[in-house]
Parts: structure tokens; sequence; C-alpha cells
């Protein structure tokens, strides 16, 4: 699979994160498209990331709060902070090589599916608030809105 920006660098990409990190409060900020082909789950940009294992990291298109984002189509968050053992059973892989204890997915959709996620992240215990997932939400539109898959 190959991922071009029509417009955008991957440098532009990475500031975008950044601004959109700093809006969310987030500690880890991703973004993510579904193969097709291979139904996996590809990071294709982040930032705040510690590991650097974490960019590498393939996963199927139903595991985690990102799996169940995509079927579901709509956002998904933990409401509370996860212990180690609650993030394995989630099985949301950054939230275990990041060590978060909170994460939110926002689904996105691309020629009427869903097959884009953003993913927010905090090591702390901090809930996002609505307010939080519609800013990724409509950061997460506009980046789609410029990629060509």
């Amino acid at each position: 699979m190959v991922m071009n920006m029509k417009e955008e660098s991957g440098a532009e990409v990475r500031n975008w994160l950044q601004v959109l990190m700093h809006q969310t409060e987030s500690e880890v900020v991703a973004v993510g498209h579904l193969d097709a082909s291979t139904r996996k789950l590809q990071w294709v940009e982040m930032c705040g990331h510690r590991n650097e294992r974490t960019v590498a990291i393939r996963q199927r298109a139903t595991q985690g709060l990102s799996g169940m984002a995509l079927r579901a189509g709509r956002p998904m968050e933990t409401k509370a902070p996860l212990g180690d053992g609650e993030r394995f059973k989630l099985g949301e892989a950054i939230m275990l090589t990041e060590s978060l204890s909170i994460a939110a997915a926002i689904p996105l959709k691309q020629d009427a599916q869903y097959n884009w996620i953003v993913l927010l992240g905090r090591r702390s215990g901090e809930v996002y608030t609505p307010q939080h997932l519609q800013i990724g939400r409509q950061w997460g539109e506009e980046f789609v809105k410029k990629m060509v898959v």
C-alpha cells in the first residue's frame, strides 16, 4: 500500500499532529489506516511516542479500541484509567507499548467506509471530554481529505 499526501509532507503532518496533541491535551496522537486487503490497521504517523517500535505496529482490524471504533463507526474511549492487565485484555497495542492509561479512538470515513483512525492517548488518568473528541474528529476529517491511498 502506498500513501501520499496530496498537499502535505511528512514534516507538515507531524506538525499537524503536534497541534492536535496540544489541543486535546494528549501525550500520544496517532493516525492509522485500515488496509482492506490484509484487514490490518497500520499506523501512518504518530507524535509523542517514546518507543520506536510503536510506529511499526500492525494490528488486526478487530482488535482493541481502534477495532471497536471502526466496527461501530463511532468514537470509543476508555472511561477510566486502565492498569496493565486491563490494557492487555483490551488489546490496543499502542496502549501497551506506550503505557497509556487513557485512550480514545475516532473512526473516519474515506470512500464511504470507516478505514482511518485517530488515536488519542494519555499516560495520566484524566479522561477525554466530548470537546477533545470533537477536535480529534474535525482534525481527522481534514487529514483524510488530504490523503490518497
